[in-house]
């Protein structure tokens, strides 16, 4: 696995057998593995998460699939790749299924590919869990123990219970509950830590 910071929440993760691109909003792209798949992965609307120059990459690459928070309006999309987008909503899971070839050779069989998981954000959108025979992959958007400097610690403090009830993982906060899952350990994991909650760590 080998993970690139573009910027701000911006990843790009290379796989032996797909591409991933998380929150990308500026900076510069690697050159895309078009043999590859490749996943697009935007956390919520926010224009520091999400631009629309995205959907320029389904002409740079073969096969693009774009997974995006449900909070981004379908009437934001181009009509040419609306058919390649999944709008998820928190607590959502959905899967690529690929076909493959039995130990025989002659006879074709589906399998699951990716999985994606959404959990609640204590912000807007979701943040992904992403599974697939190389890696299990965490990408918290704005999930996070938000601490406004305008607040006082009371109101933080209740608005992050409220906000925060049901949602994925929250480093900063023992009040979150962890990913639920299989056992199989997170191999990258990405979450906003900031001045604003660095108190509550």
């Amino acid at each position: 696995m080998k993970i690139r910071f573009i910027g701000h929440s911006g990843f790009y993760v290379e796989l032996e057998e797909m591409n991933l691109l998380f929150d990308y909003y500026r900076g510069e792209l690697p050159e895309i593995d078009r043999s590859k798949p490749l996943f697009v992965f935007v956390s919520h609307a926010h224009p520091d998460h999400f631009q629309r120059d995205i959907f320029s990459l389904a002409e740079k690459a073969d096969n693009v699939v774009y997974f995006l928070s449900d909070d981004i309006r379908r009437s934001a999309l181009p009509l040419q790749i609306q058919e390649c987008v999944r709008l998820l909503a928190p607590e959502t899971e959905t899967e690529i299924c690929r076909l493959v070839q039995d130990e025989t050779g002659r006879e074709l069989r589906q399998e699951v590919f990716l999985t994606v998981n959404t959990y609640r954000s204590t912000d807007e959108g979701v943040a992904f869990l992403i599974d697939c025979d190389e890696a299990r992959i965490y990408h918290a958007g704005d999930l996070n123990d938000w601490h406004w400097e305008e607040n006082t610690e009371a109101e933080n403090n209740g608005n992050f219970g409220r906000r925060a009830s049901g949602a994925g993982v929250c480093p900063t906060s023992p009040s979150c509950r962890w990913i639920p899952g299989s056992g199989r350990a997170i191999g990258a994991v990405r979450t906003p830590i900031c001045g604003r909650s660095a108190r509550a760590i």
